[in-house]
């Protein structure tokens, strides 16, 4: 009786929590995103599936540094980075994501949090992707990127975009029409657990 319960509680989260379009927007992004401090690549030969830490040197000099020429302050020489599957024994570095855009801006007039470290993912062209791992400097008033680590070329299609907003109102309204089957699950499970306590004292 337990275990009827919690197929069926397992079963009525799976259709009611929004997964077939979070699952389409999940196909939709592209391979290398960053999230939740962590890297994520897909479809990128020579790499496996999966989320990565960013691992680098406990201290990061802060020069001297140079102008490159994609307009970035970058150390000279830059800090070797590397993919890691993240695990429990893994120096992994703390940071959070940021587009590319912002490290050629200074800081914004209110501040940054100063010597916090971001992530920028840039998408060159055939899909090659690099992850650029900067931090900020409070003096300069600048990122200044420390390093470049280089993922390789993605193999998706770049008709996924427009495929996504075709399928998303089917998504959506699967997931609404499975919301119900959620309620009727905790009903179930709770009226479920009450018969097997009854019949279990009994």
């Amino acid at each position: 009786m337990r275990q009827l319960a919690i197929v069926l509680v397992i079963g009525c989260a799976l259709l009611s929590s929004g997964c077939a379009t979070m699952a389409l927007f999940e196909w939709r992004r592209d391979e290398v995103a960053i999230a939740h401090g962590q890297v994520q690549v897909k479809n990128v030969p020579g790499v496996s599936d999966g989320w990565y830490a960013v691992v680098g040197p406990e201290i990061w000099p802060q020069d001297p540094v140079v102008q490159a020429d994609d307009g970035i302050v970058s150390l000279s020489p830059p800090i070797e980075f590397s993919l890691s599957p993240r695990s429990r024994d893994t120096g992994y570095i703390d940071f959070r994501g940021m587009d590319l855009s912002e490290a050629r801006q200074p800081f914004s007039p209110r501040g940054q949090v100063v010597m916090a470290t971001v992530a920028c993912v840039e998408k060159g062209e055939e899909r090659h992707y690099r992850v650029h791992m900067l931090r900020g400097d409070s003096g300069k008033q600048r990122w200044v990127r420390s390093g470049t680590i280089d993922i390789g070329s993605g193999t998706q299609s770049a008709a996924r975009g427009p495929v996504t907003w075709v399928l998303l109102p089917f998504t959506v309204a699967a997931d609404i029409v499975s919301l119900p089957l959620l309620l009727v699950g905790g009903l179930g499970i709770g009226v479920l657990e009450g018969i097997s306590a009854l019949l279990g004292n009994g």
